[in-house]
């Protein structure tokens, strides 16, 4: 991008010089700049205008964001990075909801088998399941030796 400005800037240039030599120089004719007689002028030299300077950023224009939106359920567990985030805001007797970002399908798995749960690859699903206040040990079926934690229910 630079390069094109400056190119731009340089054609400019070139332009007005070779307006002003012409000017300079005058012509054949005797109106008014060259004097037929032989003898010089000594005119003004030409002024030269340089066009304004181009940005050299171009403003990034951004969408409008639209306000967050609050959700009557605060059970949202998502699952990224082979690893549930959201464990920890749980309330008792409301519906589920599981967001898996990953490109695998993963579990939420109660490690007392009193809950499944399955979330499919870059999906969000909703479960119902009435969970009394506690802590709940949780892993994924699929990939249990690094994807372990708490699901706590207030």
């Amino acid at each position: 991008m630079t390069s094109s400005i400056g190119f731009a800037r340089l054609a400019t240039v070139a332009f007005v010089s070779a307006l002003a030599l012409g000017t300079a120089c005058g012509s054949s004719d005797t109106g008014g700049g060259g004097q037929s007689d032989g003898s010089q002028s000594t005119a003004a030299p030409a002024s030269t205008t340089t066009a304004p300077a181009a940005p050299t950023t171009i403003p990034l224009l951004t969408a409008p964001t639209a306000p967050p939106t609050t959700s009557a359920n605060p059970n949202r567990i998502t699952i990224e990075g082979f690893a549930h985030s959201g464990l920890e805001a749980a309330q008792a007797n409301v519906t589920w909801s599981i967001t898996n970002r990953d490109a695998v399908a993963h579990t939420v798995s109660a490690d007392d088998k009193s809950f499944v749960w399955r979330a499919e690859p870059r999906q969000t699903t909703a479960f119902t399941k009435t969970l009394a206040p506690g802590s709940y040990p949780i892993h994924c079926d699929v990939h249990p030796d690094i994807m372990k934690g708490v699901l706590v229910v207030k």
